[in-house]
Order: structure tokens, then sequence, then C-alpha cells
């Protein structure tokens, strides 16, 4: 029985290091993820020797560890070539690839398989091999986990501290050493250190504690003892938050005002039921009540994601993967509640059976969505797709107007436009050598690669880009647009779109290409709006496509 178990798990974990492997190098060398270049920016940065994140909306554990990721890659280029320093800045910006793809394995493709790992030992531990296995095979298979695997952001790495917390939590209620119970105060603090939202992750410290047969006095001092760690581990791991308080309480209170509370139902309906599927999410709950009046020796395992939900629910944003650290406990909680109807079966080969069938009902819609992402991590974007049109189509140095930074093809700006945005730095502006050495560097990367004359409209009126490769900036109105030369106009499309086009555009363009991400050559808009920081996340708008990226039009001006 030990070998099949062997077996089963090996299936388990290989199938979920390559159904987060696939797709890893999605859309590089271009930079289809809002949130990732944040991260690796700033890892980047510290190479200069400022390791003051400069930052502090999102902890800098994630940009630190990815530091000392590139330092090693470095080193190894260095040593094997004799790379020098600027000739591996230069490597970035000819190529970012390989430094997303190193973050991407490491942060994503090994921490997520390995968080599965910790949800089958904690479920051996505190339940039986059937339970670990089949919540093992609920966490492999869970689309949020698998989508967001693809990703150098601090959801997968906070999640993987948080279950190492409960590792070690669940071998102090096994063995009662002191070791590890400390060791869980360790990776709690690693946990807030990656993302803050893990703070209810001290609850279980202290509930663990006042479960103990001796508690009391002596477990309050345990406890605070316990919290102290967690908070000197946090304070290790991000230490300009005290030596500079006042810009980090600035940044705190500035992503504060950007939370605030979701309807209670919200993250249920569309985090956790698109994320990991509706039987497994309702077979969870119902696994978390039942744990928590039948068997109140675990009460500290299921308070845990009861109070995170709770929290989510007042002090959140829309965005599905708020509700991402609640998933591995679902997945037990659903496992266990299996396992123990199964037991109703007494035949062991009848009840293996019927485990087996009931692990792929609650598997298959949640693998299905997964195996579908995968699909389009490994297509082509279409803002790839209509920048290679662009190249192969129309001639170096045309002038192309684009609609939004993001949602755009990415485009190899003249030389003479990125002098323009050195020029641009402000003197006042404390990263300015900062800046214009990057954009320098930009531009002998370059060197050789098509460039065309590329302005973005200014819709929003702003003074400035938010951004200084975002620039030069047009106004939305014919007279500026034709000033400018633009001969040809790309156009993102999306819900509630402005009437900017169809006032003061239609009647001048006249369309030549369009690049469609979907199946249907009717479907224009994207059905999952508040999705937009990468892939989708609803099941139908995920099933609808073909491929990644968004609905493009391409628009020749008409002569005057």
């Amino acid at each position: 029985m030990k070998q099949v178990t062997r077996l089963l798990l090996l299936v388990i974990l290989v199938t979920a290091f390559f159904l987060r492997l696939a797709g890893i190098d999605f859309g590089l060398p271009h930079l289809y993820h809002q949130d990732e270049p944040i991260v690796v920016n700033h890892a980047l940065a510290y190479g200069t020797g400022d390791l003051h994140p400069h930052f502090f909306k999102l902890p800098p554990l994630l940009s630190y560890v990815l530091c000392v990721i590139y330092v090693v890659y470095y080193l190894i280029l260095h040593c094997v070539s004799g790379v020098s320093t600027d000739s591996f800045a230069m490597l970035f910006f000819k190529d970012p690839s390989i430094f997303y793809i190193l973050g991407r394995l490491f942060f994503g493709v090994l921490l997520g398989t390995a968080s599965v790992a910790v949800v089958y030992r904690i479920g051996r531990e505190l339940f039986n091999e059937a339970t670990a296995l089949l919540a093992a095979a609920l966490l492999a298979s869970c689309f949020l986990h698998v989508r967001d695997s693809h990703y150098i952001y601090a959801d997968i790495p906070m999640m993987f501290s948080i279950l190492m917390t409960f590792s070690a939590l669940t071998d102090f209620t096994k063995q009662r050493k002191d070791r590890a119970y400390w060791g869980a105060c360790v990776w709690a603090g690693i946990a807030v250190a990656f993302k803050y939202i893990a703070a209810p992750i001290a609850l279980p410290l202290a509930v663990v504690m006042f479960n103990r047969p001796q508690s009391g006095t002596n477990a309050a001092r345990r406890v605070l003892a316990g919290l102290f760690v967690m908070a000197a581990t946090y304070a290790v791991l991000n230490p300009f938050s005290f030596f500079d308080p006042s810009f980090f309480v600035q940044e705190i209170r500035q992503q504060a005002h950007s939370e605030s509370a979701m309807p209670f139902f919200y993250h249920l309906t569309y985090s956790l039921f698109e994320g990991g599927g509706r039987l497994v999410v309702c077979v969870g709950i119902a696994g978390l009540a039942w744990g928590w009046f039948k068997t109140p020796s675990l009460r500290w395992l299921f308070i845990f994601p009861i109070v995170f939900y709770l929290m989510i629910s007042v002090f959140s944003q829309e965005y599905e993967r708020y509700a991402m650290p609640v998933f591995p406990f679902l997945c037990l909680s659903a496992a266990w509640m299996v396992d123990r109807l199964a037991k109703v079966v007494r035949h062991p080969a009848h009840r293996f059976i019927v485990l087996g069938m009931a692990a792929a009902i609650l598997v298959f819609p949640t693998l299905q969505k997964s195996l579908q992402v995968d699909r389009l991590f490994l297509s082509a974007d279409t803002r790839t797709v209509a920048a290679r049109w662009i190249e192969s189509h129309l001639p170096a140095n045309t002038v192309i107007l684009l609609d939004h930074s993001f949602f755009s093809p990415r485009l190899c700006q003249t030389k003479r436009q990125l002098e323009d945005k050195i020029a641009a730095v402000s003197q006042n502006d404390l990263q300015r050598q900062t800046k214009i050495r990057k954009v320098r560097m930009m531009a002998q990367a370059s060197e050789g690669k098509k460039a065309f004359r590329i302005f973005y409209l200014n819709e929003e009126g702003l003074d400035r880009p938010s951004f200084t490769m975002w620039s030069p900036l047009l106004a939305p109105n014919v007279e500026a647009i034709r000033s400018a030369g633009v001969e040809y106009f790309v156009r993102y499309r999306y819900p509630g779109e402005t009437d900017f086009f169809e006032r003061f555009m239609r009647d001048q363009v006249e369309l030549v290409k369009t690049f469609s991400p979907y199946k249907s050559p009717q479907k224009i808009f994207t059905e999952d709006n508040r999705a937009h920081v990468a892939l989708p996340f609803l099941s139908r708008e995920l099933f609808s496509r073909l491929s990644s990226g968004p609905y493009l039009e391409i628009y020749r001006m008409k002569s005057h």
C-alpha cells in the first residue's frame, strides 16, 4: 500500500509541476503582467547598492530574494564567461526573458509545487493518507493556484510560507517540541514579510499554544514570545520599514485607501467558486463546519481560513488573488469530508473506488480550467501578433498612435524619441540619473531593431506620463493627431470604452487589420472586466478564447 501511495503522490507532484511549468515564458520578451515589472525592477535596482526599496505597498522580501537569484546568475556568468556588471545589465535590456523565467520558476513553479507537497504532509499527519492525497490533488489542479504560479508575485510564496507555518504547528501538536513552535513563528514572520495580509497567521500561533494541557499564564508568555519571534523575523526581512518609518506609514496609508469592504459573498462566489471549483469549495466549507464542531482539537487549523475570509470581506480589493490563502484549507477540509463519507463503504476495494470517483468529480472542473489557461499561456498574445504584423508590413519611422500603454503592441521607439525622454526627466527627480541610464541602455539595446515614432493617446488629461517610457502623449483631438503626423492608430477594445473613437476618429480612419483572441468572430469585449492584470479568470471568458491578450484593431489614417 505504501508503494501505491508513493506512486500516487509522485503522479500528483509531477502533474502539479508541469501544470505550473507549461507556458512559463508567456509573453516574453514582452511583459504582459502589470505587477511583475515592479518586482523585477526593484530586484535589479538593489544591484546599485541601495537596498532601500522606496516602495512599501508590497513588502520587499519578494524582490530581495529575487535579487539574490540574480546575483547567483551573475556570478555564474561572470565565472564562466567574464560578464561585467554593465554587460549583465545590457542582457536585461536586450532581452529580459531569462530574468523573468528565473523568477517565475522559483516563486511560481517550485514554490507552487512545494506547496502541494506541504499540503500532503499536513493532511497525512493530521488525518490519513487518503485525505492527504486527495487534498494534494485538489491543490495541484486548483485553477487559481496554477494560473498565479506562472507569475513573479507575492501570493504563491506567501501561501507556501503559511503552509510551512501550519506544517510546523502540526509537528508541535504531535511532538510537543518547542523547536517546532518557534519554527512556526519564524515561518509566520516570513509569510507577512511576503505580503501584509498574511498577518492573521498570528491567531493559530496563539490558539495552538492555549490548547496545550498546561495552558494559562505560561502559555500566554509563550504566545507573546512567539509573536515577538514572528515580528522579529518580519523586521529582519523588511528592515527599512523601521529605518524609514514615516515613509513606510505613508505608503501603508496610501495602500489602505485602495482597500475597501467587499460584499460578504463576493470572494466566495467569484474568487473561490471560479478559482477552485464550486463543488470543492462547498464540500470544503462543509468540512470546515464539521471539523469546527466535531473536532475542537483542530480548531487551530480551521480558524485561519475563517478569520482570513472575514478579513478580506471587510478589507481587500476585487482581485481574486486575495482569496488565495483560503484554498489549501478548503482542499484539506474537502478531502477530509470526502474520506469520512467514504468510510460508510466498509469494503476496502469498494471504498477505494468511491474515493477515486469522488476525486475525479472534484478535480475535473478545476483541472479543465487549468489546462485551458496553460493553452493560453502557450499561445501567442494578440499584442505580440499585432507587433509582428506592424513590423513586417509598415516601414520604419511610421508614426503610430496607441490608445493604451499596457494593452497595446510593444514597439521600439526611434532614437530621437528616446533622447527626448532623457530631456524630459525633471532636474528635481530623485531617480533622475537612474532613469537616464535606463533610457540610454534601452536605446543601445534597440540598435538594429525596426523603430517607429510612437505616441500615446492622453484621454486622462495627464500633465506628464505615469512612467517615462509611456511618452510622448497626444491630446485626444483630431488636430493634435494630424499635427503629429499620425499614420496609423491602434485601438484597444474593452467594456465601457469612451466615445472618443466614435465621435472623433471614425470618419478619419479606415480599418486595416483586427487581432482577436476569441473563437467567435462576433465577440469583441471581455466578460471578465475585473481580471485585467494578466490572464482571464471567469470560466466563460477563459473558454471563449483561442489566445491571450486583448481585442485590437489597427486603422490607417485617411488622407486630408
